[in-house]
């Protein structure tokens, strides 16, 4: 398997999930002029002096703009029709990696449980969703409470792998890394073609 080197910009990230799929991957992290690609783990406006070196190669989340509040209220507006001034109910944590959304986390009865998205939501909504992470954001977890988007994090934390069981952070891990990969390669790959027309 190819070794893929990554630029994390704008430093690899600490106690997050991408940590475990970088070592279960064997990414490389190296500095930007050794990239095959950049990963931009927090939003544009964090640090917007930067955001000009980061667009001669491929980039993981190059178009996450803002992640705040009101950026992303705004969004849902535009694409499920609908505010929200206060949503209240079960936090339901939704991986978003490259397209795919492999499960939805929430938790049951005081335990954690992984969920097929489709028995959550329902297909409009799925799909309304996907148009809201669609050239927005890549990678990441977007938080979902009473069907409202709460928030979006680029980085998510590492702190539901202390609340799961092995078998679920297992699972976790390698669904997760392998839909990682699989981004990484068409992007890359686009991204090359493009650069050759």
């Amino acid at each position: 398997m190819r070794q893929y080197k990554i630029y994390y910009h704008p430093k690899i990230p600490q106690h997050c999930q991408i940590g475990y799929i970088h070592n279960r991957l064997e990414l490389k992290s190296v500095s930007r002029e050794e990239a095959d690609l950049y990963f931009w783990w927090r939003d544009r406006n964090t640090l917007m002096s930067k955001v000009a070196q980061l667009d001669d190669k491929y980039c993981i989340n190059g178009n996450l703009i803002d992640t705040s509040y009101g950026f992303v209220k705004r969004r849902v507006k535009q694409f499920f029709g609908f505010t929200y001034d206060k949503a209240e109910g079960v936090p339901i944590r939704i991986p978003y990696i490259f397209g795919e959304i492999p499960f939805v986390i929430t938790e049951l009865m005081g335990r954690v449980v992984f969920i097929d998205p489709e028995e959550v939501f329902d297909p409009l909504w799925l799909e309304n969703f996907k148009l809201f992470c669609e050239d927005y954001l890549d990678y990441g977890e977007v938080s979902v409470v009473d069907r409202y988007v709460i928030s979006v994090d680029p980085a998510p934390s590492d702190d539901l792998f202390f609340t799961v069981s092995g078998k679920q952070k297992e699972v976790l891990i390698k669904t997760v890394s392998a839909l990682f990969l699989r981004g990484i390669r068409d992007n890359l790959w686009k991204s090359q073609s493009e650069i050759q027309e």
